[in-house]
C-alpha cells in the first residue's frame, strides 16, 4: 500500500485535489463577504442567495442534459461506425 501512495502521479493528484479545495473555499469567503457588505444581513441577502444558487442550479441542469445529449450522439455514430466495419468480417480477395 505505502508504494502507490509514493507514485509521482498520485502525489500530483494529491496536490492539485489540495490547492483547487483550498482556493474554491477561499473564493467561496470572498464572494460571500462581498455579498453581504453589499446587500446587509437580511432578506435582501437571502434574496440574493437564492437567486444565485437558483441560477447556478438552473444552468447545471441545462448543461448536463445538453452534453448529455451531445455524448450520446457521438457514442451512437461511433457505434455505428463500429458495426459497418466489424473486425472479425472477412476481407474480400482481389482477383
Amino acid at each position: 500500500m505505502e508504494k502507490p501512495l509514493r507514485a509521482p502521479y498520485v502525489r500530483t493528484i494529491a496536490w492539485f485535489v489540495l490547492l483547487t479545495s483550498a482556493s474554491s473555499v477561499i473564493i467561496e469567503f470572498l464572494f460571500k463577504s462581498n455579498a453581504r457588505a453589499s446587500f446587509g444581513t437580511g432578506p435582501d441577502l437571502l434574496r440574493f442567495f437564492a437567486l444565485f444558487y437558483g441560477s447556478v442550479q438552473v444552468l447545471s441542469f441545462i448543461a448536463q442534459t445538453q452534453s448529455g445529449r451531445v455524448l450520446q450522439r457521438a457514442r451512437g455514430q461511433w457505434n455505428a461506425e463500429r458495426r459497418c466495419r466489424p473486425a472479425s468480417a472477412p476481407r474480400a480477395r482481389s482477383p
